[in-house]
């Protein structure tokens, strides 16, 4: 009795995958040119400053890379006073 292989079914995976990733680059495209279109027209109509979305956006990276940074910090000495096995 023959058996098959399974390389098959794996290159259809790959190929599912890199259809998936396809997808998801063009979802990221719209979206960003959604946000851009909003941008400019808040901006046009005075809602907004040029630029101070892209601040905005800055001031909440930063902030989200200190809060990561501290619970790292708080999971490391933590781990570090559990005593050991």
């Amino acid at each position: 009795m023959k058996q098959t292989s399974p390389a098959p079914d794996r290159a259809w995976d790959h190929v599912n995958l890199a259809a998936a990733l396809a997808d998801l680059k063009e979802q990221h495209y719209r979206l960003l040119l959604a946000v851009s279109a909003l941008a400019d027209a808040l901006e046009a109509r005075g809602f907004l400053r040029p630029g101070e979305l892209e601040e905005r956006a800055a001031r909440l990276d930063r902030e989200a890379e200190a809060s990561l940074r501290a619970a790292r910090a708080t999971r490391s000495r933590a781990s570090s006073h559990r005593p050991k096995a």
